[in-house]
């Protein structure tokens, strides 16, 4: 949670089961989740291999994805690389239990393992 306000995130999605931590984020944070403007924050409890494209018009170039749950299974495994190795992602960061990806143009492609 301490990213939302280092990559300075106003519009966000979260789509999530967990009520309680969407309304704790918006509350704590001052945020608004939308479907109607360019979003800053896709959170997403259950990464699915079209994540990008259903977002394609939402994003913008600072825009990054915050995934839950990249190793959990084996599909969940192969969505993860497919959505790292996207040419759109730029920045994929692997903390194991979560992933983030960065849509940044001006930046070269990076992939980074952080183990927490």
């Amino acid at each position: 949670m301490k990213s939302i306000p280092y990559f300075s995130a106003k519009e966000i999605k979260i789509s999530s089961n967990d009520f309680a931590l969407e309304n704790r984020i918006l509350k704590e944070f001052g945020l608004k989740s939308s479907d109607e403007t360019l979003l800053d924050l896709v959170y997403l409890d259950n990464p699915e291999e079209n994540v990008l494209t259903v977002y394609t018009d939402k994003i913008h170039n600072d825009s990054f994805f915050f995934l839950k749950n990249i190793h959990s299974t084996k599909k969940t495994t192969e969505i993860w690389e497919a959505l790292r190795n996207n040419k759109k992602v730029t920045v994929s960061i692997d903390m194991f239990y979560c992933g983030l990806l960065f849509i940044r143009k001006e930046q070269a492609k990076e992939h980074f393992k952080i183990r927490i």
